[in-house]
């Protein structure tokens, strides 16, 4: 099950996802300093705690620990190179940032797309009209990423994204969960 609203954490905010456990959101440990033991150890706890983890650009990681699957970034494995290590029943999800990114998403169970609002450090969005087109060109639920929170979140669903993916919203687990229930 894809899922409708994916917490993106750090080591440093893994305690997010440990509340994050309905069975249509999913917790992305993403921590590119941290190391793959580090990665498996917050893998295992956040799993235990009931959550359905997602590892970003880990594969080994993913498949090692059981995780529900591997989120991977531009630079990161081809999908193709994903499945061969997370196996076919594992979700392989792919980050897009634009129109002309959409065909890396070929083989994946989701796409996360943005940022769609202005975000820190990712610069103005690309709006919910590219967000919309997306949608609807590829094949697969995409989630929408950037600026996202309780307030916007609900629009970047009627534009026709599948879900949201937010990282500093995430502390607001409770308000983001009323909007995408």
């Amino acid at each position: 099950m894809i899922p409708r609203l994916m917490l993106v954490v750090d080591l440093a905010h893994i305690e997010l996802g440990r509340a994050a456990t309905q069975d249509f959101v999913a917790v992305q440990i993403r921590d590119r300093a941290a190391s793959g033991r580090a990665l498996a150890v917050a893998a295992r706890e956040l799993g235990a705690a009931g959550a359905r983890v997602i590892v970003n650009d880990r594969a080994d990681v993913c498949r090692a620990t059981g995780a529900a699957g591997v989120h991977l970034p531009e630079v990161g494995l081809s999908v193709e190179d994903a499945r061969r290590v997370v196996g076919p029943e594992a979700l392989v999800g792919v980050s897009l940032h634009a129109d002309s990114d959409l065909g890396r998403a070929t083989g994946a169970d989701y796409a996360v797309f943005g940022p769609v609002f202005a975000s820190p450090g990712k610069g103005d969005g690309v709006g919910l009209g590219a967000l919309g087109a997306a949608a609807r060109r590829l094949a697969i639920p995409v989630l929408a990423i950037g600026g996202i929170d309780q307030t916007n979140a609900r629009a970047a669903l009627g534009a026709g994204a599948a879900g949201v993916a937010v990282l500093r919203a995430a502390s607001r687990l409770d308000a983001l969960l009323e909007v995408v229930r």
